[in-house]
């Protein structure tokens, strides 16, 4: 192994000021990353930008490695890496599919250290649940609205909020578990989500799908700490009754700054009584059938809702403060400036619907939000210091411009939206200070290029359709989208790299297999259009082609995809094939 020279770091003043990043970069000393991408959005800021160049705009292979294999490793298959790589000390991370997280040497892609994650056991039922409970009969919206139907030694019991009176049934054979939206085997490999690399000390974080969140080090894959934010003093379940016990996947990667971690979980469930429709209670804790409003006081029992972020102490794990944001929470890396944390996050009018937070990087006070709009949470985020905006984009296909301090809305673009995936801009805005330009994608495979100030189209393309014009409109086939693949720009080159899946074949439903390609584009040049400098395509064992899991309809495209990070004028990129790759030049 390479000596790792990973503590020695510099602050590059002039780039920083130069692109409007804070992120800290490394010297280019022997065994360091002269410019890594540290996390999802590369900074702090999500800018999605490298601040160097001599980025390949050819295809060029450097290294094609296959990962170590996902459990149970009987399956032979290689870990599918549908999660954002990043790039840093010299080392390249990968997580995704089948519990496979792996360091790689940047330079030459030989493994450093691999590890293997399986499900944990579904938790046991909180100490105080009473022995003779059960969760009522095939759910219906009526059974299921947390009126139990059945008394107990003629008693309605202390965990339904009414009972009917319908006769009594046997709880004997009745199913106790604590749901956890998705329990799978402890013999198979959890999700791993994206990772973020932190420089001082040199370290990787992560979350998983089963509700664990990690710190190891970076250079040995060492273990420094494990918890369970769910249940950790501090969390969602702090005072919480048994029948309201909340569980929640972590698909966030961390925000590492000032000593702390900021991230969010996704779809938290709760010990199961009532299986259906979510319970409302009103003033007088009667139960009544319909939806919350948002902004209310209202409790909910269903799976998908209290899915909380966190701020924690990034050297110890312990939960500092938590957001509930009233809904499915955060898959998204929040980003941070101006001692705020911006969360796009899920919450609940009548659906799953968007919103965009600013909390107290210290407190975790919510200072301001937009929304709700019509549709869950969107991409990334992205930050201009210079406009004091944060451009957010949605699951409807708008994208909103807002003001850093006052959450004031300054402009909005719609970006397109697919009927068939009930999703919008699902990948990640970019951020091009030099410019002044925002870069979009949808998933009607819209690429789009937006003046910062005014919003105004600059111009536009659709992914893997190099003829197209503007006068051509939304192609209804033959484009490719990217679900929450995030592009990676190069702003002194005007060029970027975004991965897509094909529409022929992704919405085909969840047993169908769709392609994947890696695209770079030139948004730069003059014209109406982005220019197509190459693609690339991935193919599984003995050349198939048809490697990406599809969709059904109206499932929105997320994870399916990795997302390219770009260090030292080399492109890395993980693929579901279960191979990871460096495109550019020999070092």
């Amino acid at each position: 192994m390479k000596e790792n020279n990973f503590f020695k770091v510099i602050l590059m003043s002039g780039l920083l000021i130069a692109f409007g990043l804070t992120a800290a970069f490394l010297t280019g000393e022997a065994g360091a990353t002269n410019y890594p991408w540290l996390s999802w959005r590369h900074d702090l800021h999500n800018t999605g930008a490298a601040p160097d160049s001599g980025y390949p705009t050819t295809v060029k292979v450097l290294w094609d490695k296959t990962r170590s294999l996902e459990a149970p490793v009987s399956s032979n298959q290689p870990g599918r890496c549908t999660t954002p790589v990043v790039v840093g000390g010299n080392i390249v991370i990968t997580t995704g599919n089948g519990g496979v997280v792996e360091a790689r040497d940047q330079v030459t892609g030989n493994l450093i250290w691999s590890k293997l994650y399986n499900w944990l056991p579904i938790p046991p039922a909180p100490p105080d649940t009473p022995p003779n409970w059960c969760q009522g009969d095939i759910p219906t919206v009526v059974s299921n609205m947390g009126q139990c139907g059945y008394n107990i030694n003629g008693e309605c019991p202390d965990w339904c909020y009414e009972c009917t009176a319908t006769i009594p049934f046997d709880c004997t054979n009745k199913n106790k578990i604590l749901i956890r939206g998705l329990n799978l085997s402890v013999d198979s490999g959890v999700f791993v989500a994206g990772a973020t690399i932190d420089p001082n000390p040199a370290r990787v974080y992560f979350g998983t799908m089963d509700g664990r969140f990690f710190a190891l080090d970076l250079a040995t894959g060492n273990e420094i700490w494990q918890k369970q934010p769910w249940k950790e003093p501090g969390g969602p379940n702090e005072g919480r009754p048994w029948y309201d016990q909340k569980f929640s996947w972590h698909l966030s990667p961390p925000s590492v700054d000032n000593g702390k971690l900021y991230f969010g979980s996704f779809l938290p469930s709760f010990f199961s009584i009532f299986q259906g429709f979510p319970l409302i209670l009103d003033a007088d804790g009667h139960v009544y059938g319909g939806w919350p409003s948002f902004n209310t006081n209202y409790k909910q029992y269903w799976v998908g809702r209290d899915g909380w972020s966190y701020c924690a102490d990034k050297n110890t794990g312990s939960i500092l403060w938590g957001w509930d944001p009233g809904g499915c929470g955060v898959t998204n890396i929040p980003p941070i400036a101006n001692g705020k944390v911006f969360f796009n996050a899920d919450t609940v009018v009548d659906y799953h619907y968007g919103q965009m937070a600013a909390c107290d990087v210290n407190t975790g006070e919510k200072l301001w939000h937009v929304g709700p709009v019509p549709s869950a949470q969107g991409g990334n985020p992205a930050i201009s210091l210079s406009r004091n905006t944060i451009f957010w984009p949605e699951g409807d296909g708008a994208v909103w411009a807002v003001d850093l301090t006052t959450g004031h809305v300054k402009w909005g673009y719609h970006g397109g939206f697919s009927v068939m995936g009930a999703t919008g801009v699902a990948s990640s805005m970019a951020i091009d200070e030099q410019r002044g330009w925002v870069l979009g994608a949808s998933d009607t495979g819209h690429l789009f290029v937006l003046d910062m100030d005014t919003g105004r189209l600059i111009r536009e393309t659709y992914l893997g359709v190099p003829g197209w014009q503007p006068a051509d409109g939304w192609p209804d086939a033959g484009y490719w989208f990217p679900g929450a693949s995030a592009m990676a720009i190069v702003p002194s080159q005007g060029v970027l790299y975004i991965g897509g899946t094909d529409f022929e074949s992704a919405w085909q439903g969840q047993f169908n297999l769709g392609k994947e390609k890696l695209f770079c584009y030139d948004y730069a040049s003059a014209g109406d259009t982005l220019s197509l400098l190459w693609d690339y395509q991935f193919f599984g064992a003995g050349g198939n082609e048809y490697i990406v899991k599809g969709h059904d309809p109206y499932q929105i495209a997320f994870y399916t995809l990795g997302s390219p990070a770009l260090a030292d004028g080399h492109v890395y990129y993980g693929s579901y094939n279960g191979h990871i790759y460096c495109f550019g030049d020999a070092y």
